[in-house]
């Protein structure tokens, strides 16, 4: 999936790949990349996460993601089963190279 992906994300200038998985929220950056990826899973089974040397953030057990998108930002809550936001974050918009 990186092969098939990962080149459309450059060559377009993506800011952030949103994707679903079904057991966690997550919030990644790799060093060598450009945009974010967000993955929102929170509405399946609850399961233990870990965090690699890429995570921003990571949470289980219930959530998901509250976007707000304007022309110069992405804003994101990460909010539990509880409406608690746990995590919050801005991305600007970057200009295409």
């Amino acid at each position: 999936m990186i092969r098939a992906i990962k080149p459309l994300l450059d060559e377009y200038s993506v800011d952030l790949y949103i994707n679903g998985h079904d057991h966690d929220l997550q919030y990644l950056k790799s060093p060598e990349d450009r945009f974010y990826c967000m993955i929102s899973g929170g509405g399946g089974e609850a399961r233990n996460t870990a965090y690699c040397a890429n995570t921003i953030f990571a949470t289980t057990n219930g959530g998901f993601h509250y976007i707000a998108i304007s022309q110069s930002r992405v804003y994101i809550e990460f909010v539990d089963i509880d409406g608690k936001t746990t995590f919050a974050t801005n991305i600007s918009k970057t200009a295409k190279p």
